[in-house]
C-alpha cells in the first residue's frame, strides 16, 4: 500500500493537475500543477468547496460526477465542465475522478483535471488526418485532391479556414490560392507573396521561403502579420498553422489552417498535421500511387502511437509489436485480409489512451499500488475517446476500449463476457499479453516466451479466446516469429508458416 508520503511525492512531481476532494466536496489537497491552473486562488483553496470553482451552469454535471464517484470505489467516466482559470476566465476542462476513500494514503476522491483544448486539439488533428488520408486515396485529379483536403480540414477538423496557395515564379512572387474552404471571402481581401516585401513577411511567405512550418499563436501579437490583422480579426481568426508543400524536395506552396482560439496548434497537433502535409505533398507527386498512400496512413497512425510511447520509453515499440503479432494471429486464423487490416490498426493504437496517465506512473520502476493501477486502467476508455472520431471502416474504437476485457468478465473497463467482446479485441488481448510478458518492464524483467505462451494457454477459454491462443502458439512454435538482434521488436521470418 502506498504511504501518504509516497503518494504526495508522485502527484507533486507530475505535470497533470491533481486534487483530492473529501466526501462533502471540499478540497483537501491540490498539487502544484493544479495550483498553477487556478493561479490567483493558490492561497484560498484548501477547505473550499470544489463547486465554488465550477461554472454555475455546470453544477449539475459536477453533482452527477460526485454522486457516481461516491457510489462505489474505482474510477468514473470523465465529465467536461468549466472551472475558473488563473486569468479569471472560465476554462473548459475534463474531470476524471477515482474513489480512493478507503486508501489511507488518499482518504478522498482523486480528481485529475485536464484542459479540454489539449485533448480537443489533438483529437481534431487526428480526425483531420484520418479523413485526409481517405481523401488522398479517393482523389483522381490534383484540383479535387486539394479542394477536398481543404473541405476536410474545415468540416472534420472544425477549423475556420483552410486554403492552399501555390508559389508563382513571376516578378511579383505571388502566392496564388488554388483551393479553399470555410471563411473563403478572407482571401478576397489579402495579397500574399513569398518575397522579402511586407506582403511576404507573413507566415505563408516565411513557410515557402524557409521550408519550415509556421505557427502564429496570436495574430494580435505578431508584428509581421500587420497587413492582414484587421481582416483576420473580423473573421474571428486568432491563430494559424502554415504547412509547406513540396514536390521532389522543393517547396511549391503551402496549406494554411486558421482557428479561432489561441493554443489550437500545440506541438503534438502540429506534429500530426505535418504528417498530413507530407502525405498531401506526396499525393501531388504520385496521385495514383495507392500503395504509397496506404503507407501514409500507417505513418499517420505511427505518429500518434509515438506520442504515447514518448511518455513511456520502457515500452517503446510495444504497440507496433502487438500489431505485428495480432496480424499474424488473424492471418493464421484464416480471417479476411480487410478485417485483419482493421485489427492491425486497432492494435497499433491500443495503448494510445495512456496520454491521460501521468508519465511518472507509467515509468515507475516498481509495481503499481492499487490507486496507481486505477489511473492506468483509465487508458482503455480514453483511447476509445481519442480514436472514436475517425471514420474507420472497422470498429477500431471498440477494439481499443475492449482490449483488456476477458472472457469470464474479469477484465475492464466494462467487465464484458464472451462474445460481448469483439473478435479483434480478443485477438489483441492475446498478442498484448504475450508481448508484455516477453519484454522487460521497469518493475520486472522478461519472464520469457515459453512462460508467456504457457500463461495464455492456461487462460484459453476462461480469459482468452481459445482460437486466438491456438493460432498464437502455432505460429510461434513453428518459428513464424522471432526476436531480432535486440528485444525491442517482433520480426516475421520469411517463408515460415504455422501449418
Amino acid at each position: 500500500m502506498t504511504t501518504p508520503e509516497t503518494f504526495h511525492a508522485i502527484v507533486e512531481s507530475t505535470t497533470d493537475a491533481i486534487a483530492v476532494v473529501d466526501p462533502h466536496g471540499r478540497l483537501a489537497y491540490a498539487n502544484p500543477a493544479a495550483l498553477r491552473l487556478l493561479g490567483a486562488r493558490i492561497g484560498t483553496l484548501r477547505g473550499d468547496s470544489i463547486a465554488d470553482l465550477v461554472h454555475p451552469d455546470d453544477q449539475p454535471v459536477l453533482a452527477t460526477l460526485m454522486e457516481e464517484t461516491l457510489s462505489r470505489p474505482g474510477p468514473r467516466p470523465h465529465r467536461e465542465l468549466r472551472i475558473v482559470g488563473h486569468d479569471g476566465d472560465w476554462l473548459p476542462v475534463e474531470l476524471r475522478a477515482v474513489n480512493l476513500l478507503s486508501d489511507p494514503a488518499v482518504k478522498g476522491l482523486l480528481v485529475t483535471v485536464r484542459p479540454v483544448p489539449e485533448r480537443v486539439n489533438l483529437t481534431r488533428a487526428l480526425r483531420t488526418l484520418g479523413e485526409g488520408n481517405l481523401v488522398l486515396v479517393g482523389a483522381h485529379d490534383e484540383q479535387t485532391l486539394l479542394q477536398r483536403m481543404c473541405e476536410t480540414v474545415v468540416e472534420t477538423g472544425g477549423y475556420l479556414l483552410a486554403w492552399v496557395g501555390m508559389r508563382q515564379d513571376d516578378p511579383e512572387h505571388r502566392v496564388l490560392p488554388v483551393a479553399a474552404a470555410g471563411a473563403v471571402d478572407y482571401l478576397d481581401h489579402v495579397t500574399v507573396t513569398w518575397d522579402e516585401s511586407a506582403s511576404g513577411q507573413g507566415p505563408t511567405g516565411r513557410a515557402i521561403r524557409s521550408g519550415a512550418i509556421q505557427v502564429v499563436d496570436d495574430f494580435r501579437r505578431d508584428l509581421a502579420y500587420s497587413p492582414w490583422r484587421e481582416i483576420a480579426r473580423s473573421k474571428g481568426f486568432r491563430t494559424s498553422c502554415v504547412l509547406p508543400l513540396r514536390q521532389h524536395g522543393e517547396v511549391v506552396g503551402a496549406m494554411n489552417i486558421y482557428a479561432g482560439e489561441v493554443g489550437a496548434f500545440g506541438p503534438d497537433s502540429v506534429a500530426l498535421l505535418e504528417k498530413l502535409s507530407g502525405a498531401l505533398s506526396y499525393g501531388l507527386e504520385r496521385l495514383r500511387d495507392g500503395e504509397r498512400l496506404a503507407r501514409s496512413l500507417d505513418a499517420t497512425l505511427g505518429a500518434l502511437a509515438s506520442l504515447t510511447e514518448k511518455r513511456d520509453p520502457y515500452t517503446a515499440g510495444h504497440m507496433c509489436r502487438v500489431g505485428l503479432l495480432t496480424t499474424a494471429i488473424g492471418e493464421t486464423m484464416g480471417l479476411d485480409d480487410h478485417d485483419v487490416r482493421g485489427m492491425r490498426i486497432a492494435a497499433d493504437l491500443h495503448d494510445v489512451g495512456k496520454i491521460v496517465v501521468p508519465s511518472e506512473i507509467l515509468t515507475r520502476p516498481a509495481r503499481l499500488s492499487p490507486e496507481e493501477y486505477a489511473l492506468v486502467k483509465l487508458h482503455a476508455r480514453a483511447g476509445h475517446d481519442v480514436v472514436a472520431g475517425i471514420d474507420f471502416p472497422w470498429p477500431v474504437a471498440t477494439m481499443v476500449v475492449q482490449h483488456h476485457e476477458r472472457l469470464d468478465g474479469s477484465g475492464y473497463p466494462d467487465g464484458l463476457r464472451g462474445d460481448e467482446i469483439v473478435l479483434g479485441a480478443r485477438i489483441i488481448a492475446v498478442a498484448d499479453t504475450v508481448e508484455a510478458m516477453t519484454n522487460h518492464r521497469p518493475y520486472r524483467p522478461s519472464v520469457g516466451l515459453e512462460r508467456a505462451l504457457e500463461t495464455v494457454t492456461q487462460g484459453a477459454g476462461t480469459l482468452y479466446d481459445p482460437e486466438a491462443v491456438e493460432a498464437c502458439v502455432r505460429i510461434i512454435e513453428a518459428g513464424g516469429f522471432a526476436f531480432d538482434a535486440g528485444p525491442d521488436r517482433w520480426v516475421v521470418e520469411p517463408g515460415v508458416t504455422a501449418d
